[in-house]
């Protein structure tokens, strides 16, 4: 008899269980917003306001007008992937101007993007810092590795990595790299350099060689 109770009772335990699992995730279903613009323009303080939200076939491209830092744009962009019926391919844009050139390496007021990977739940922030080149610099790296080249009008994208380069150093390196890239290759008007260091990517491009391009990817 008492063996017969200590069953129903561990039965009870696990029913109990079960039903407080369930209504937790059907509370927090039941919270969890549908991705839209109005969402979206929900999650943002601090002066920071919704500039434009397009979406087509591949992703979905929002730029926001404000001063986000780095941690702010994480977060947001841990909520946005969170979101219901969130697409599987988000770019956020981060800038101090009227509008953002989504198909340049740069355009003048940008701060920071994210790229959200919604099925992979993970995001690579990048950062955009102007510094003034050193003049005369010349190459102290020689361990670059050379991974995927690709061209797109009359655009070279330049993937290396190295375990010897230095923030410090890097904008002027990749510079002085792309620039013999580029007077090797008369025919091409810019080239983009990707540089893998530890779990930092630098870039730079010829036509915005100021801009030093500095992503990080994080699990959201």
């Amino acid at each position: 008899m008492n063996k017969n109770k200590k069953v129903i009772g561990l039965i009870l335990s696990v029913v109990a269980v079960i039903v407080i699992i369930s209504c937790i995730f059907i509370f927090k279903t039941a919270n969890t917003k549908s991705f839209s613009q109005e969402s979206v323009q929900t999650l943002l303080s601090n002066g920071a306001s919704l500039h434009s939200f397009k979406t087509d076939n591949k992703s979905t491209n929002i730029i926001i007008n404000g001063n986000l830092d780095e941690t702010a744009l994480i977060d947001l962009s841990k909520k946005v992937s969170s979101m219901k019926k969130a697409p599987e391919n988000i770019n956020i844009s981060v800038t101090n101007a009227d509008s953002v050139d989504l198909n340049s390496f740069y355009t003048e007021g940008l701060t920071l993007t994210s790229t959200i990977n919604t099925k992979s739940k993970s995001a690579d922030i990048s950062s955009f810092k102007k510094s003034e080149l050193t003049k005369d610099y010349e190459m102290k790296v020689s361990d670059y590795k050379y991974g995927d080249i690709e061209n797109t009008d009359k655009t070279a994208i330049i993937n290396i990595s190295s375990s010897k380069l230095t923030e410090s150093d890097c904008q002027n390196e990749l510079v002085v790299f792309a620039n013999i890239v580029k007077n090797l290759n008369s025919d091409l008007d810019n080239i983009i350099v990707n540089c893998n260091v530890s779990d930092k990517t630098y870039s730079i491009s010829t036509n915005d060689k100021n801009i030093l391009k500095t992503t990080q990817q994080y699990k959201l």
